[in-house]
């Protein structure tokens, strides 16, 4: 089979290897169960869960194992995420991205926040302290909330797991949570003038390192569905907490003091 010479445009990724470009940002996610993966400069990671820390985590990690990796970053520049680096985002703050093009006084602030990551989350400026988002924080840490998997999708560059909650009590922790979610949202709009997407809670698995490929995977998704979710039917994801994290590429996470 004749493969087509990947070209990588996703400002995500470097070359096929995979190797992962500088891409920071801060975000608020989910605080996965399980010990804190220790990260550079004696810093903390992403929590890593054990063996039945999160179920469904761990299943996907292992389904993703089975797909034939080499030949689908080959064939689609599709460029796998470790396991280790899986995880649930509750709200994005800002990435260097957006922070190029930023209008606000605050400009020069997010600037030095993401040039100086991961030092730089342990005191935020006092102009974008918003970004911790404490009210958030605080509300989810009075509810528990479970997730399974609905559907395997791709969203332009990234190959991700769609969730749903559980049950009906977590349906009911989850509209709490998308109300203050709603209000961060808004506040970041009004102190830096970026809109936040929607939010639609998944698991990232991979990256597509440009849009043809992407496109070209269209057609393998449904079966790649089935490869993906059908061991991890009934498993589940259980989050307590929220945390804000920094990134500086699509593996290394930092989390804040």
């Amino acid at each position: 089979m004749n493969l087509p010479e990947r070209r990588v445009t996703n400002p995500k990724i470097a070359d096929l290897g995979p190797t992962w470009r500088r891409y920071a940002g801060v975000s608020l996610l989910f605080d996965n169960p399980g010990p804190l993966l220790g990260a550079s400069g004696g810093t903390r990671g992403l929590s890593v869960p054990g063996p039945g820390d999160a179920p469904l985590l761990e299943a996907l990690g292992d389904a993703s194992d089975m797909l034939d990796a080499e030949r689908l970053r080959a064939r689609f520049g599709l460029c796998r995420l470790p396991p280790a680096t899986y995880h649930v985002t509750v709200c994005d703050g800002v990435n260097q991205i957006q922070a190029s093009g930023l209008r606000s006084r605050s400009a020069g602030a997010v600037q030095g926040l993401l040039r100086d990551l991961p030092l730089s989350l342990t005191e935020l400026p006092a102009s974008l302290d918003f970004l911790a988002g404490r009210e958030l924080v605080d509300a989810v840490g009075g509810l528990r909330v479970a997730f399974v998997a609905a559907e395997l999708v791709r969203w332009g560059s990234v190959l991700a797991v769609r969730l749903e909650t559980a049950s009906r009590d977590d349906e009911a922790a989850l509209r709490e949570i998308r109300e203050e979610r709603d209000a961060y949202a808004s506040e970041i709009e009004a102190r830096l003038g970026l809109r936040v997407q929607a939010w639609r809670p998944h698991v990232s698995l991979a990256y597509f390192a440009d849009s043809g490929g992407a496109d070209a995977a269209g057609s393998e998704i449904s079966r790649w569905s089935d490869e993906v979710l059908g061991p991890v039917e009934e498993a589940t994801v259980c989050f307590s907490s929220v945390s804000l994290y920094g990134f500086t590429d699509m593996v290394t996470f930092f989390k804040a003091a």
